[in-house]
């Protein structure tokens, strides 16, 4: 029991880093796909087109661009 000084904190602990750490993961994982650069945004549609089939619609690249807006891709679909 706790209160006789026979408790341990490892499974707790384990299971506290085991958390901390998958957010850390899917944190790293979302951040990993911005970029702060003048043009990113173009570039992002870019990468997503080039690893879309021949033949695609235009929901699937905003589907995966999320935070690109529809002039943006409209643009850089032109451009391509």
């Amino acid at each position: 029991m706790w209160y006789e000084g026979e408790h341990t904190l490892i499974p707790w602990w384990e299971y506290f880093l085991g958390v901390v750490l998958s957010a850390y993961r899917e944190f790293e994982q979302r951040v990993g796909t911005l970029t702060l650069s003048r043009g990113s945004k173009r570039d992002i549609v870019f990468d997503v087109v080039a690893r879309l089939p021949n033949q695609f619609q235009y929901a699937d690249v905003e589907l995966a661009c999320p935070g690109v807006s529809r002039p943006t891709i409209n643009r850089a679909l032109a451009e391509m």
